[in-house]
């Protein structure tokens, strides 16, 4: 069975360079693969009109095979396509057409150059279960039941570990209860695990060491909270806070830093370390954060604290890796972690024979509220023994009467209080399970320089996703439309 295929070509500029013909659709329920054969003079670009590539074959990537393939979910697209000639070095012309594969079973399409050369782009069944390897979705088309996201399962202290991660996001968004969506793109994060004082930067004119990250680089070299940096790499740290964080990362972050030495002042005493620079690779992943809450009022996540994201990186690697010894298979992974009330007590502990050494009491949490300090010994919580690893503990959301019993200073005493139990938002997290050499091939094979994040920064850019592009009658330019931009998100997500 054939079907009508409809394309709209708008504000062309000498549209008579180029024909599209020859173009036939049948049935169709799995997947598609979108296929080019390129000529040995002309190469082929298909993108989406909001930016995201989904086929580039230029002249670099010639010892391809003369048939290079990628996979399409079911879904509608539009398409900007466009042929590029070797000989003259020039651009043509770009076309324009709009593509359903909802219903398709094969659509095969044949641009012709003025000259008379054809590119011919196909698009034809493949026979798989689903297509788990589609890259390049922004975060909206994350969010829909397409058959090329797989749902998985993490434990329940996995979901609520990356609840608070996002918590913590929301909180410094400064919006109430908002709803947030962002997407860190595929990169290399570098870390040597230190974090700075703006204010003391100011005052010592060196960067003051706010804290050390807990088994980073800098932390197993002896870099303390307190120590003052003064030069890197023997470049002296001089200038604003901004200047001195630049030049810092520019030190840590750039493709070739190995190592980095730092001279510090400790205690008015110079000190000179050295430490390695091992970046890691983590995928592009996307979030909502609290999903149709409001959705009259998006919050379009544009930073996130360095803080914040070298946890987030952390349980995103930690998530894959769990995958990974399971199956096999890539693709996008969606977590989606449903709200529900803070179990966690928020503090850090020893488990013994009878019960919990305290360590740590967090700041504004359960354990606060109740009374708990370090060196404690908590016995139970409303009577429940906390002698056994196995032991759960649920919480309703509001305020509650909690009463624990301790160990302190040899004392048995009870403490007991009114606290105030949060909620911890809904989640959807999307991670692309790609390869890390399949990423890394294509970055270079598109002459693109890898992003390279250090979480030293304060805070970190975090594109919500590229604007979306219309071309117009009225200029033959792309302009963008944020009215449009929303109403598409709005009903892709929603």
């Amino acid at each position: 069975m054939k079907l009508s295929f409809y394309r709209e070509l708008l504000g062309l500029i000498g549209f008579s360079l180029l024909t599209v013909s020859h173009v036939y659709a049948e049935q169709f329920e799995k997947c598609a693969l979108l296929s080019v054969d390129k000529s040995k003079d002309y190469q082929v670009r298909l993108e989406k009109i909001n930016g995201d590539l989904l086929f580039s074959g230029a002249k670099s990537l010639a010892r391809w095979r003369e048939t290079s393939t990628f996979k399409l979910p079911p879904g509608s697209y539009e398409i900007l396509g466009s042929i590029y000639s070797e000989n003259n070095k020039s651009k043509s012309d770009l076309v324009y057409f709009s593509l359903d594969l909802k219903n398709l079973q094969r659509v095969e399409l044949k641009v012709k150059e003025h000259e008379g050369k054809p590119v011919d782009i196909l698009i034809e069944e493949q026979p798989i279960s689903s297509c788990r390897d589609v890259s390049g979705l922004d975060v909206a088309e994350y969010l829909t039941t397409d058959p090329s996201i797989t749902s998985i399962s993490i434990s329940e202290k996995e979901q609520a570990d990356i609840q608070h991660v996002f918590a913590q996001i929301a909180h410094e968004s400064g919006h109430p209860n908002p709803e947030i969506r962002g997407v860190m793109p595929a990169g290399l994060r570098t870390d040597i695990g230190i974090r700075f004082d703006k204010t003391l930067s100011k005052e010592t004119k060196s960067l003051a060491v706010l804290s050390v990250t807990p088994n980073s680089d800098a932390h197993k070299m002896g870099v303390l909270s307190g120590d003052r940096i003064v030069a890197i790499n023997n470049q002296q740290l001089i200038g604003t806070f901004d200047e001195q964080i630049e030049l810092f990362n520019v030190n840590i972050s750039s493709e070739k830093a190995k190592y980095a030495t730092l001279k510090l002042i400790r205690h008015g005493q110079p000190l000179t370390i050295e430490t390695a620079i091992e970046p890691i690779f983590v995928p592009r992943f996307s979030f909502v954060i609290n999903p149709r809450v409001n959705s009259q009022n998006i919050y379009k996540y544009t930073h996130i604290s360095s803080s914040a994201l070298y946890q987030l990186d952390r349980k995103v690697m930690s998530i894959l890796s769990n995958y990974k010894t399971q199956r096999q298979e890539f693709g996008n992974l969606l977590i989606h972690i449903p709200t529900k009330s803070d179990d966690n007590i928020g503090i850090g502990g020893v488990r013994e024979s009878n019960g919990i050494r305290v360590t740590f009491v967090g700041v504004g949490s359960i354990g606060e509220q109740l009374g708990l300090r370090p060196n404690d010994l908590l016995v139970s919580i409303n009577g429940t023994p906390l002698n056994s690893a196995d032991t759960d503990l649920h919480f309703e959301q509001g305020k509650q009467n909690l009463e624990a019993s301790i160990y302190r200073q040899g004392k048995v005493m009870r403490l007991a209080n009114i606290v105030t139990i949060k909620q911890l938002p809904e989640v959807k997290l999307v991670i692309n399970n790609q390869q890390q050499e399949i990423y890394l091939a294509q970055q270079k094979a598109e002459q693109k320089t890898l992003q390279r994040i250090n979480y030293g920064q304060t805070v970190i850019d975090i594109p919500y996703r590229k604007m979306q592009r219309r071309y117009t009658k009225n200029d033959y330019s792309f302009i963008k439309q944020e009215k449009d931009l929303e109403r598409d998100i709005n009903r892709k997500v929603n």
